[in-house]
């Protein structure tokens, strides 16, 4: 049987898809060239993006590092200064101390007007010290805020001023506090030792010779305690 010839028409539209199919891949290639020519230049835009983020970061990072070793030797700095600075408080602390060295003070509900010689009787008559007037060289009597009276004296004799000194608990029995003259940063520092014996975190704190002592507990040795970094230290607060 003969072929069948195909008519004119689908030879026509043959034709037509075969031009619709070429044109189609010819538009379809344009748009995927574009399509990855837009992809490189968006990813070679991003590399130059991300290159100069980087170093941008990497510019940031210098800059934190070169401030925080400005900063670590300036707290180096700082903190020799602050030492070299406490020694200077205490060494002018101790200069000043050094001028109260011969003397002590009295405090109690007693009356003396005219500070003289005669104050020495009330003394010896409150407690057994050996003190002559001899070795008194200044007297200072003054009133507290609370009414109680203060009574300063100066005395020579060494050995007759430690005599005073260890009297404190036949004078505290009479409602008499004997105490060493102390400078306002001394004072202060022995007082904060004292609160921390009310709060039991010390067993005991005094002064000796312008210098403030601790024990921790009954069976320890004293500390001497020059500051109060070095006390907080030692009780761990």
């Amino acid at each position: 049987m003969p072929p069948k010839v195909k008519s004119e028409t689908e030879f026509e539209f043959m034709e037509a898809f075969t031009k619709m199919t070429e044109m189609f891949e010819r538009f379809t290639s344009k748009i995927v060239d574009q399509i990855n020519a837009n992809f490189d230049k968006h990813a070679d835009m991003l590399k130059c993006e991300i290159f100069n983020l980087k170093e941008t970061v990497d510019k940031v990072a210098a800059e934190n590092a070169e401030l925080k070793t400005e900063n670590d030797a300036l707290k180096k700095q700082i903190g020799s200064q602050n030492k070299q600075l406490c020694f200077l408080e205490e060494k002018i602390d101790g200069l000043e101390q050094n001028q109260f060295k011969d003397d002590v003070v009295l405090t109690g509900d007693f009356q003396i007007d005219h500070p003289t010689p005669t104050s020495i009787a009330f003394i010896k008559k409150t407690s057994d010290c050996s003190l002559s007037p001899n070795s008194i060289s200044n007297f200072y009597a003054t009133k507290e805020k609370l009414g109680k009276t203060m009574l300063k004296i100066t005395i020579n004799n060494r050995a007759e001023r430690i005599s005073l000194l260890k009297s404190r608990k036949t004078f505290a029995q009479k409602i008499v506090f004997v105490n060493e003259v102390l400078t306002s940063p001394k004072y202060q520092l022995l007082m904060a030792a004292k609160a921390l014996c009310k709060e039991k975190k010390l067993f005991a704190a005094w002064s000796r010779d312008g210098k403030i002592f601790i024990k921790k507990n009954e069976q320890d040795g004293p500390h001497m305690v020059p500051n109060i970094g070095n006390l907080r230290s030692l009780v761990g607060v």
